[in-house]
């Protein structure tokens, strides 16, 4: 969880009023959905060649949720990337975002865009059924700590946190 911690602490925003400042933060997100103590991280070879194709899945996924980003549409650049084969721009793109602002975009869009909806509910319904069967054949808990703090992971912390499905 350390590294998990580490992964996905990030340096506050200069140019954010100190009146919003975020009442989340990320490391207790990994913490109320990942509780594992175990100290031994030993990862099987079949978890960690699963790793890379559960995180192509999730990124693929995470291109219906571009809703969350408030820059706008994605750029010509990035469609280009995309399919050049960077499936993660997306996902990095909407992870890069999150913030309290974003939380609370999510939660509007949940409620009022039946399109982000169900997006939103098939990605998080993928991704716990990916963490599931990455806790399964990791008996250390790495796999899962890393899916966790990766922007697939993060995208999915932040709809789970704006949905009531975690809490703080």
């Amino acid at each position: 969880m350390g590294l998990a911690r580490k992964l996905t602490h990030r340096p506050k925003k200069k140019e954010a009023p100190p009146a919003e400042a975020k009442s989340w933060e990320m490391s207790t997100l990994l913490s109320a959905v990942d509780s594992s103590d175990s100290k031994d991280r030993a990862l099987k070879p079949q978890a960690a060649a699963a790793l890379g194709a559960l995180e192509a899945a999730l990124a693929d996924l995470a291109i219906d949720l571009d809703a969350i980003n408030v820059d706008g549409e994605p750029g010509e650049d990035e469609w280009r990337r995309y399919l050049a084969g960077d499936r993660a721009v997306f996902a990095r793109r909407i992870a890069d975002v999150i913030d309290s602002v974003a939380i609370n975009r999510i939660a509007v869009l949940n409620r009022e865009n039946v399109r982000f909806r169900e997006a939103a509910n098939t990605y998080m319904a993928e991704f716990e059924a990916m963490l599931a069967r990455a806790r399964e054949g990791d008996s250390g808990g790495l796999l899962a700590s890393t899916l966790l703090s990766a922007d697939t992971g993060k995208i999915y912390l932040a709809i789970a946190y704006a949905l009531g499905r975690l809490s703080p």
